[in-house]
């Protein structure tokens, strides 16, 4: 099964910054955008794992909009790149099966 997570990539001068607003905790970093996008997959990625071997469910995606800040608010963004992942989500019980599988 797969989801498409809403992402928010922030770019400043040293790089860019990433986090998915249905995924609390759910940050990466990169220092170009596709170096961020692959960091970004990666991180959702682990994080669905950990969810799942922790027998949580992952939450299902709701964002669809996103409010930026006024640039005058001196927060030091230069610009936003919004885009939807698609990452597999496993079930719980996949992840143990798969473990069984492997021994």
């Amino acid at each position: 099964m797969s989801r498409g997570y809403l992402v928010v990539y922030e770019h400043r001068t040293e790089g860019y910054s990433g986090y998915a607003p249905d995924l609390p905790g759910c940050i990466s970093s990169g220092t170009t955008l596709e170096e961020m996008r692959q960091s970004m997959r990666d991180t959702v990625g682990a994080h669905l794992i950990a969810l799942s071997e922790r027998k949580e469910i992952a939450p299902q995606p709701t964002t669809t909009i996103v409010h930026f800040p006024h640039p005058s608010e001196g927060h030091g963004i230069d610009h936003w790149v919004v885009e939807a992942i698609g990452v597999p989500v496993n079930h719980p019980n996949q992840v143990q099966r798969e473990r069984n599988a492997r021994a």
